[in-house]
């Protein structure tokens, strides 16, 4: 696992962002992922991230054992619930 250096809140709102318009998907779910040290800071920074159809928390999958507790923000219409590509870590 690689872990980069600490941003601010902003501009981890702004990645997240990024990620709904990366028209590759595995590309977005890489190079946009954020990691917040707690859960509350992640579910703050989904909520803020989000434009206007709310956030989707998922826990590990079992699959994957490293795949931490993470949120979605949810780029949709009332009809087809589409996640954003950035998942946001928390552990």
């Amino acid at each position: 696992m690689y872990i980069g250096r600490a941003i601010d809140f902003f501009t981890a709102k702004e990645r997240v962002q990024a990620a709904d318009f990366e028209r590759d998907d595995n590309k977005a779910k890489f190079n946009y992922n954020v990691f917040c040290k707690n859960y509350a800071l992640a579910e703050k920074l989904a909520l803020t991230a989000t434009r206007v159809y709310g956030i989707e928390h998922h826990s590990v999958h079992k699959e994957s054992p490293n795949y931490y507790p993470h949120f979605h923000t949810v780029i949709s219409n009332q009809w087809i619930k589409i996640l954003g590509s950035a998942h946001i870590f928390h552990p």
